[in-house]
């Protein structure tokens, strides 16, 4: 059985796993603590020097509890989007995240927050950015997930143009539009299959993970 270190210093550990395993050890206090802290405590408790990517996930996920900005704020809603998809983030310039980015980031930040997670919540802002990179995929039916997206202004005038006086046409399009938003929700079902089944194998002294078998067993055929 891998210890709490092994599982800090596995580079695919999801940002939830993270979270849970520095609540058993400390407690809530560390959703508190500054970046050269935390840093600090994880080297004094694992053992390792922590990698960049792992306190970009942690603080990245802790911010979701301090603050509301991944809803309101683009800035703080893409690097979110990027650390919690294992990406890379930087306080320097810009880095716009993938589609995928934030369909999972906005998985997991609603995993993360529960019953606080708003979902009809997100900016003007926000949604555009997450209309746009739909529009850009071709993407027209988004994931459930991400039902808040607006798409450009010209987007619906564009479908309608594609399709005028042809239902045979309209009807394969809508066929093929359903196609991409389920390939979607499967990759992320099996991404949430994936940190179901880490989540329960931490060595959590404290609480239990056994509510994640029903959750787990929702997904068998996903």
């Amino acid at each position: 059985m891998k210890t709490a270190s092994h599982w800090m210093a596995d580079p695919q550990l999801y940002t939830t796993s993270a979270l849970l395993l520095l609540t058993d050890a400390f407690g809530s206090e560390f959703i508190e603590w500054d970046p050269l802290t935390l840093n600090l405590e994880l080297k004094n408790r694992y053992g390792f020097e922590p990698s960049e990517n792992l306190l970009d996930m942690i603080q990245a996920g802790a911010a979701l509890y301090t603050s509301n900005l991944f809803f309101i704020s683009l800035e703080t809603f893409a690097p979110t989007c990027n650390a919690l998809n294992f990406g890379t983030v930087t306080s320097e310039l810009f880095l716009p995240p993938d589609l995928d980015d934030v369909l999972w980031g906005c998985s997991e930040a609603k995993i993360i927050l529960g019953d606080l997670y708003e979902t009809d919540g997100f900016s003007h802002n926000i949604s555009r950015f997450v209309g746009a990179l739909l529009d850009e995929d071709g993407i027209y039916k988004p994931p459930g997930i991400l039902k808040f997206a607006e798409y450009p202004d010209e987007h619906d005038q564009l479908s309608h143009d594609a399709f005028e006086g042809d239902a045979t046409g309209y009807g394969a399009w809508q066929d093929t539009q359903n196609e991409e938003r389920d390939m979607m929700e499967k990759w992320n079902q099996r991404k949430l299959r994936a940190l179901i089944v880490q989540m329960k194998q931490l060595p959590l002294k404290a609480g239990s993970t056994t509510f994640l078998d029903e959750a787990l067993s929702t997904l068998q055929e996903a």
